[in-house]
């Protein structure tokens, strides 16, 4: 996709048939919206360049694949988020953010085997619970 791909795309997204409320907050928020815009840009055509780049030279694909995954999750949640904001939901907005900034961290996480982040979402357990029983076994037979 090409930057001008994305630009149509998040501005139909953003602004796209905008309610009552979320013309009254584009009054005042319109000029950050298309600075926010022009950031995720940014963050696309750096999340393009990972996923083609990144994936295919580097010998712990699997875990890249995901990584870069959970980095266009964050874009997506960051681009809800907003709207939700423009809409006039101020908690789930909140609540969105914080899972976009979750998703880059994780995504951060888990191309590095020294986090067990991948080896430990693969079994779908959380990083800070102790696994037991057929747990450490599935963890024995992964490792």
């Amino acid at each position: 996709m090409q930057p001008k791909d994305y630009i149509e795309i998040y501005q139909r997204e953003l602004l796209g048939t905008p309610t009552d409320v979320m013309r009254q907050y584009l009054v005042h928020f319109e000029d950050d919206t298309h600075k926010f815009i022009a950031g995720l840009i940014k963050a696309s055509g750096v999340w393009q360049k990972y996923q083609i780049a990144g994936v295919e030279r580097e010998k712990n694909q699997q875990e890249l694949i995901w990584s870069a995954a959970y980095f266009l999750q964050a874009i997506n949640s960051a681009l809800i988020s907003t709207r939700l904001f423009l809409s006039g939901y101020f908690v789930p907005s909140g609540n969105l953010a914080r899972q976009s900034i979750e998703s880059l961290a994780f995504a951060s996480l888990l191309p590095f085997p020294a986090t067990g982040a991948y080896k430990n979402g693969r079994l779908g357990m959380l990083m800070n619970t102790r696994p037991s029983g057929i747990w450490l076994e599935m963890r024995s037979i992964l490792a």
